[in-house]
């Protein structure tokens, strides 16, 4: 399993909307909550709650009253994550190749031509989160800026993630566009046999399929309820791991057991 690429946009203009594609510590009830606000049981997506904490937390620096507040208590409801030391660790943590892993994180503010930012806030953007501005004209060719960000995007998650933003996404109106890229590859820390593979049952919503699966047998931290079962499988290096949860089906579960987990419940991870 590799995790190739993810990233969010947040554009602000005469209206505010940010595009689906956390770090430690203590990142999961904002990644939990926000999964289950956009999860539903019949849908398959793939969200990146880093990337929307970075974008939003780019937005919180130049935000004040009651706007900051707002961000402040979506990223941490419990008001127990040093942020500052968050965005820290990552920027030193998060640009790294090291035995056969690679992780990249990468910021970026685009503003319209003309259009000047408070050097303050300039300044913490790139201390904070490495984010340095560029300048684009949306008022003139607002398609042609959303192609040269969607390069941007491209690039950085090295062609995995391919036009983000969709046709209509940055208007006229669009003054300033936050974005977050982030790659990551690394080998498992135990990898199976390839011989090992064999044909098993997927169970898909209102199918059955059979598709080949990878087999072996190692200890790893697991966690089971009557909502659901969770696995932590590390990758080489142990500087990073996987945390895979499958919702339980049964009479006590009812429904989609993702929308129920708390962050509590992987802490026996």
């Amino acid at each position: 399993m590799l995790l190739r690429g993810a990233a969010g946009a947040l554009i602000l203009g005469s209206a505010l909307s940010f595009a689906q594609p956390f770090p430690e510590p203590k990142s999961e009830p904002f990644a939990l909550d926000l999964f289950s606000r956009i999860a539903s049981a019949q849908s398959n997506f793939v969200y990146s709650p880093f990337s929307v904490a970075q974008v939003l937390g780019m937005l919180q620096l130049g935000a004040g009253g009651a706007t900051a507040q707002g961000i402040t208590k979506t990223l941490d409801a419990t008001g127990t994550v040093n942020w500052d030391a968050v965005n820290r660790a990552v920027k030193a943590d998060l640009v790294d190749t090291i035995n056969g892993q690679e992780v990249r994180a990468a910021n970026r503010l685009w503003v319209q031509s003309g259009w000047q930012l408070k050097q303050p806030y300039v300044q913490a953007s790139r201390e904070r989160f490495g984010a340095e501005p560029e300048t684009l004209d949306f008022k003139l060719n607002p398609d042609n800026a959303r192609k040269i960000i969607n390069v941007w995007i491209e690039t950085e998650t090295k062609g995995y993630l391919k036009n983000l933003l969709g046709p209509g996404a940055i208007t006229k109106e669009s003054m300033l566009v936050l974005t977050n890229a982030i790659f990551f590859k690394a080998p498992w820390k135990t990898q199976s046999d390839r011989r090992s593979t064999k044909p098993g049952v997927f169970r898909a919503p209102g199918k059955t399929l059979w598709v080949p699966m990878m087999a072996g047998t190692f200890s790893v931290p697991y966690f089971e309820n009557e909502q659901f079962q969770a696995v932590e499988l590390p990758f080489d290096g142990e500087r990073f791991a996987a945390t895979i949860i499958l919702p339980l089906t049964t009479k006590k579960s009812k429904g989609n057991g993702f929308t129920r987990i708390q962050a509590s419940d992987l802490d026996a991870l």
